[in-house]
């Protein structure tokens, strides 16, 4: 039986997440801004730690192992709305 699970980057996947990233076969679908490099996803992990209900990056596992990612920011403080973008899945 496969497990999938979701959870909230941590500095461990910086590795993961940029070799994601850079990959060839997803670069060309990411959005230009998108936070690509070492230094970038790091901010992006400390940010999150920061404001947690602000944005962040989402490591998607399977069976333990990432596999993918997702990228969400929250657009409306109230009404509890996120914006969800940049599913990234590791092509192997």
């Amino acid at each position: 039986m496969m497990t999938v699970a979701i959870r909230p980057a941590r500095e461990e996947d910086v590795g993961f997440l940029v070799g994601l990233a850079g990959h060839p076969e997803v670069a060309p679908f990411l959005a230009a801004v998108r936070a690509s490099d070492e230094e970038a996803i790091l901010g992006e992990i400390e940010r999150m730690r920061a404001e947690p209900d602000g944005s962040g990056i989402v490591v998607i596992e399977r069976d333990g192992a990432p596999v993918g990612s997702v990228t969400w920011e929250r657009v409306n403080r109230r009404s509890r709305i996120a914006s969800v973008g940049g599913l990234a899945l590791d092509p192997p």
